[in-house]
């Protein structure tokens, strides 16, 4: 290989291990992401609520 080549290869190989050595990310736990200040979503605070468009519609029976 031209020695431009070789040194343009070392280069950036140098330079991908420096910087992942500099990136430590820390993994936040879902409880940690969600604010303080969200609400609960509930079917009876939807402000759009699903609208059934279709005639086949039975309520839904409990399994015995």
């Amino acid at each position: 290989m031209p020695p431009l080549v070789c040194m343009m290869v070392i280069t950036v190989v140098m330079g991908g291990c420096i910087a992942s050595q500099e990136n430590h990310s820390t993994i936040l736990s879902r409880y940690e992401i969600i604010p303080d200040d969200a609400v609960k979503m509930t079917p009876e605070t939807d402000v759009f609520p699903p609208v059934l468009h279709s005639d086949a519609w039975e309520e839904p029976v409990p399994m015995e």
